[in-house]
């Protein structure tokens, strides 16, 4: 079963290695940076100055800090990640998305409930509960985000709204029709904004979600991304 280990373990990174060959290759057709992007990278270094670096040390360090010595903070824990997309914020720096016409985007809710039936599945008989966890392992060892708070609830325990939407709080709201949740009153589904940029007092327009893992595939479940 080692073999198999391996192969689980190197093939993603394998995977990204050849996607970041892909995009060079691709990038020499791509025009340069604008410059608010620039500025924006150049605030970034300044908001995630992680010191001075020891270009002789022996081993990575935990946090990621200094891993790239031209760029010290990349990849770096409680800092911010690229975006693949531009942000599309409806007021350009961080109030939620809104439709071509300026409305509310449709209910989160409303749209589950639409669109995805429970259905019972027979099983699968080409995937299997490794392919699950080996995807939360990659995923939990490349990105988590934080709320902007701790201890903080938008909706009660018996599912009331306690606070609407605000900088901190956009919770879902279940409709009366709700095929689940309406059989039990609930009201309100919590979910709490996540720290930005904005809340650590980095001036990026717009504002870009921080990470509080290290932005490799270093086994940081295992290991740990702090000092």
């Amino acid at each position: 079963m080692l073999w198999i280990s391996l192969v689980c373990y190197l093939l993603p990174i394998l995977l990204v290695n050849s996607e970041h060959h892909r995009i060079k290759r691709e990038s020499a057709n791509i025009p340069n940076t604008s410059p608010q992007d620039q500025l924006s990278q150049e605030v970034a270094d300044k908001c995630f100055n992680p010191g001075p670096c020891d270009s002789k040390a022996k081993y990575r360090t935990i946090d990621g800090s200094c891993n790239n010595l031209q760029f010290p903070m990349w990849g770096m824990t409680n800092t911010a990640a690229i975006r693949l997309r531009p942000a599309v914020y409806s007021d350009g720096k961080k109030l939620p998305r809104k439709s071509k016409d300026g409305q509310e985007l449709p209910n989160a809710r409303i749209l589950r409930d639409k669109l995805i039936k429970d259905q019972v599945l027979p099983d699968d008989t080409r995937y299997w509960n490794l392919v699950i966890s080996w995807g939360q392992f990659i995923s939990h060892d490349t990105a988590h985000s934080v709320p902007k708070g701790d201890g903080i609830s938008c909706c009660s325990k018996d599912g009331k709204v306690l606070e609407a939407f605000s900088d901190v709080c956009m919770p879902i709201l279940v409709p009366k029709t709700d095929a689940f949740y309406s059989k039990f009153g609930v009201e309100c589904i919590d979910m709490v904004r996540t720290k930005t940029t904005d809340d650590i007092g980095c001036p990026l327009t717009p504002v870009q979600q921080v990470i509080d893992l290290t932005h490799f595939i270093d086994a940081s479940p295992v290991y740990g991304s702090n000092k």
